[in-house]
């Protein structure tokens, strides 16, 4: 199932869920998801100061003309970086572009949950957590 939404219309029905939706709105690049919940929160880019291309490169592999799903993530992310080899400055830098760019590429939403570095493979409770 399809319907196209718009902004000035903050309520819609569907017959069912999960529900195959398009928004669209001036000033915004389009967007057809699914909709899984009752209470469902949509982003929409706005065109203005985004870049459309490079982020089809960046993000979905258009530079090597693959096409890969997006893996967003759904909670703010721990990170564990194994530091051998690394000077002290380089470890500080990374923490904080870490910190800087969660915030950036989330919307505002996610941050870091939490950090530790150190120069071995990361302790058993840390293995799941993201690792640069």
């Amino acid at each position: 199932m399809r319907a196209w939404l718009a902004l000035d219309a903050p309520t819609h029905s569907v017959s069912g869920l999960p529900a195959q939706v398009t928004l669209s709105c001036d000033g915004y690049i389009s967007r057809t998801t699914w909709i899984t919940t009752s209470m469902a929160t949509v982003d929409l880019i706005p065109k203005a100061g985004f870049d459309l291309e490079f982020y089809r490169q960046l993000a979905r592999g258009d530079l090597d003309n693959e096409f890969h799903e997006l893996r967003i993530l759904s909670a703010s992310p721990r990170i564990y970086l194994q530091t051998a080899g690394l000077p002290a400055a380089n470890v500080a830098a990374l923490e904080q572009t870490a910190r800087d760019a969660v915030p950036a590429f989330a919307g505002g939403v996610l941050a870091v949950a939490a950090w530790e570095a150190g120069e071995a493979t990361p302790p058993r409770q840390a293995r799941s957590w993201s690792r640069s």
